[in-house]
């Protein structure tokens, strides 16, 4: 491979990475916990308990303290959008 070729080559990938940079995906959100918990009358130990979640996890994120990440984030939007799927699955 002469230099000229290997100069494109390394060219075409950073053009690609920078494209990938630019199509990132955008940060998943979460409802406001509190607002959902009391949407459907529950207490906070009765919300945990429901959806398997840890008291105290459940109690730092309302109070702000903690944010939920990844996989917790998912489970609180379907929670929002249908709580039937998450306690079918569930139990």
């Amino acid at each position: 491979m002469k230099d000229h070729d290997l100069i494109l080559a390394m060219e075409e990938v950073l053009a690609d990475a920078q494209n990938e940079k630019n199509l990132s995906v955008r940060p998943l959100l979460y409802p406001d916990i509190k607002d959902l918990r009391e949407r459907f009358h529950l207490s906070q130990q009765q919300f945990a308990q429901l959806f398997c979640v840890s008291l105290k996890t459940l109690q730092q994120w309302e109070q702000g303290r903690r944010h939920p990440q990844g996989p917790a984030k998912v489970l609180l939007n379907v929670i929002a959008k249908n709580p039937q799927a998450v306690l079918d699955t569930l139990h």
